[in-house]
């Protein structure tokens, strides 16, 4: 299904639709990015790489769906550009298991070409080891946010058995 075109949970990527939104979990914090990406991969046609450089990140942790399409390739879109990658496997999924185990397995060959990968609960005990920089600030911006970020509430969202109509 194109962009835009109806889907199950509204119309397919598209910023509003129930089906476009993030879950709870991972929303954005007030001052974070939100990149909409037109394609595949989340570097063409976006500001991602702007952001990215602009903010002095050079490593990229990824997740989302799906692993062997869109995830893969926004790892090798980074890859190529220089950033140094690192895929949550348990982060991510595939519409089939053998197409994710597949996805992953092609992180490690030649030696990690386009990355490493890892389950996501050795990331979150090294993130977690991070130093607290929230009150480090550039234009009244936080330059990082501490790791786990606050808890916040967030506005219901629907299952997708809610948007089957």
């Amino acid at each position: 299904a194109g962009i835009g075109s109806p889907g199950p949970c509204g119309r397919v990527l598209t910023r509003g639709e129930p089906g476009w939104d993030l879950i709870p979990e991972l929303y954005p914090l007030p001052h974070e990015d939100v990149i909409d990406k037109p394609g595949k991969g989340t570097f063409v046609a976006t500001d991602l790489e702007l952001v990215l450089r602009n903010s002095g990140i050079t490593r990229v942790i990824l997740g989302g769906i799906t692993t062997d399409v869109c995830v893969h390739t926004t790892m090798r879109e980074a890859n190529d550009r220089g950033f140094e990658c690192l895929l949550i496997e348990d982060g991510t999924g595939a519409t089939d298991p053998g197409n994710h185990a597949a996805a992953i397995k092609m992180v490690h060959m030649q030696g990690g070409v386009f990355g490493a990968t890892a389950p996501s609960g050795p990331i979150c005990d090294a993130l977690a080891q991070l130093p607290d920089k929230t009150t480090e600030t550039f234009e009244g911006r936080p330059l990082a946010v501490r790791w786990p970020p606050p808890a916040r509430q967030y506005p219901p969202y629907p299952t997708i058995a809610q948007c089957d109509h």
